[in-house]
C-alpha cells in the first residue's frame, strides 16, 4: 500500500493538525504502509522518508498548467494507491487529483464549510449549527463570526463555496468527531463517505514525578489565544484556594500581553506564563497539574489537548460542544459546563479543587478511557484498513 500525504508543511508546529499529519505518517510508515509527503519549502521538513517539495499547496492556482504537470510529475513519479489530503488551501488541485487517483481527506476543522471559520457566532456567543449559504453574508456583519471587512468576508465565502465543491468530488472523507461529521452532512455531504477516525494521544513521554512544592497546580492547555479563554482563567485566579498555582502553557498571541498583566496585577507568585514547550516538558508538566483546564469559547472541533490529559490521568474541565463531548463524559473524567458561561466554569473548578477523591477518580477514567479508545496503534489501524477500502473500491 502506497500513500501519498499532501500537508503545507511536514514539521511539528503551527498547531495540531500538522503534528498529526507528520506523526501518523511517521506510525504508519512503521506498521508497514509506505508514505510519501509532498509539502512547502519553509519551515525545514522533519519527514523521514520520501518527500517532494511543492510551492502551491497553500494557495489556488487555477489553469497553471505548468503546476499541474509538476504535481503529475511527482504522482508518475511516486505511483500512489491513495493520496491523502490534509492542510492544503487548493481546492483546485485536490479536485485535479481525485479525478486521477483515489483521493481523501481529513477535515481537522470548521473551515472546510464555515466561512467565518470558528462556526461560533460572537453576538451573541454562542455555537452555530447552520450550513453555508448566502444567509452566512448576512450573519457575518450581525453575529460577527467573521472578518469586519466586507470584501474579506465575500473571499472567505467564496473560498469555502470552492473548498466544499471540491470535498463533494472525493472519495472518501475523514473526521476526528461526529461533530465534524454533522457539519458536513448538512452542507450535503453523502455520510456514506464520511469515515469517523477517533483521534488519539500518545503515551506520555516524561516519566511520572511527585511534585515537591507543596502547591496545587490548574493547567491551562489549548494556546495563548483569546478565544482560548485565558482571560476568563486569568480573572478568575483569585476565586481560586490560595494554595493552587494557574500555568499557562502553549504557544499563542497573547503570550507576551498575558505576562505584562501578570506583573501589572502582582500576580507572579500564582500565575506562571510558560509559552510554547517541547513533547517531553508537555508531559512533564501533565504529570505535576493537579486539573487541567479547556475554556475554549469556540466552537471546538476536538481539543486534542484534552486527549493528551487523559493519557496523563488528568480530569479535564471544558465548555460543552460537540467535538469535546466526544471523549469528555461529564462526571466521569471531568466536567462539561454550558457553553460560554464563565462563572459556571470558575465554579466548577472550585468544586473539583475541594473535592480530591472525586478529582483522582475522574484522572483514573481518563487514563482508562484513553488506554481504550484513544491509544495511537487503535487510530493506526483504523487508517490503514479505511485505505485499503478506499483502494479497494477504486479497483472495483
Amino acid at each position: 500500500m502506497k500513500v501519498l500525504f499532501l500537508n503545507r508543511v511536514a514539521a511539528p508546529v503551527e498547531g495540531g493538525m500538522n503534528q498529526y499529519a507528520l506523526d501518523v505518517a511517521t506510525r504508519l510508515k512503521a506498521a508497514g504502509v509506505h508514505v510519501g509527503m509532498v509539502h512547502g519549502r519553509t519551515p525545514a521538513s522533519r519527514f523521514r522518508g520520501t518527500g517532494y517539495v511543492f510551492d502551491h499547496l497553500g494557495r489556488d492556482t487555477p489553469g497553471a498548467e505548468e503546476v499541474l504537470y509538476r504535481f503529475e510529475a511527482i504522482l508518475e513519479d511516486f505511483r500512489p494507491d491513495v493520496v491523502q489530503v490534509h492542510g492544503v488551501n487548493n481546492p483546485s488541485l485536490v479536485a485535479w487529483m481525485a479525478a486521477r487517483v483515489p483521493t481523501v481527506q481529513f477535515v481537522h476543522n470548521h473551515s472546510a464549510y464555515c466561512s467565518g471559520v470558528d462556526m461560533t457566532w460572537t453576538r451573541p456567543r454562542r455555537i452555530c449549527r447552520r450550513p453555508h449559504g448566502p444567509l452566512c453574508l448576512v450573519c457575518h456583519a450581525a453575529c460577527g463570526c467573521s472578518a469586519k471587512d466586507p470584501v474579506r468576508s465575500l473571499l472567505r465565502y467564496r473560498r469555502v463555496s470552492a473548498e466544499l465543491a471540491a470535498l463533494r468530488q472525493l472519495r472518501a472523507l475523514q473526521v476526528a468527531s461526529a461533530g465534524i461529521r454533522d457539519n458536513l452532512v448538512r452542507n450535503g455531504i453523502d455520510p456514506a463517505r464520511i469515515e469517523v477516525l477517533p483521534p488519539y494521544a500518545p503515551a506520555p513521554l516524561a516519566e511520572r514525578r511527585p511534585m515537591a512544592t507543596g502547591r496545587r497546580m490548574v493547567l491551562h492547555v489549548g494556546g495563548l489565544l483569546k478565544k482560548k479563554g485565558v482571560w476568563l482563567m486569568l480573572d478568575g485566579v483569585d476565586q481560586l484556594p490560595a494554595d493552587v498555582e494557574l500555568v499557562f502553557a502553549g504557544g499563542g498571541e497573547l503570550e507576551g500581553e498575558l505576562k505584562a498583566a501578570v506583573r501589572r496585577n502582582g500576580l507572579g507568585s500564582r500565575v506562571r506564563v510558560l509559552g510554547e514547550l517541547d513533547p517531553t516538558e508537555w508531559s512533564m508538566l501533565l504529570h505535576q497539574a493537579t486539573l487541567v483546564v479547556m475554556p475554549t469559547r469556540w466552537n471546538e472541533p476536538l481539543g486534542l489537548s484534552g486527549l493528551q490529559a487523559l493519557a496523563h490521568g488528568r480530569a479535564v474541565i471544558a465548555f460543552a460542544c460537540e467535538g469535546v463531548a466526544g471523549w469528555l463524559a461529564d462526571g466521569r473524567n471531568g466536567l462539561l459546563v454550558p457553553f460560554n458561561n464563565k462563572r459556571a466554569f470558575l465554579a466548577a473548578v472550585r468544586s473539583l479543587l475541594t473535592d480530591p477523591p472525586r478529582l483522582s477518580e475522574m484522572g483514573r477514567e481518563g487514563l482508562r478511557r484513553w488506554n481504550e479508545e484513544f491509544q495511537p496503534e487503535r487510530h493506526v489501524r483504523q487508517l490503514a484498513d479505511h485505505y485499503r477500502r478506499v483502494a479497494a473500491s477504486a479497483g472495483a
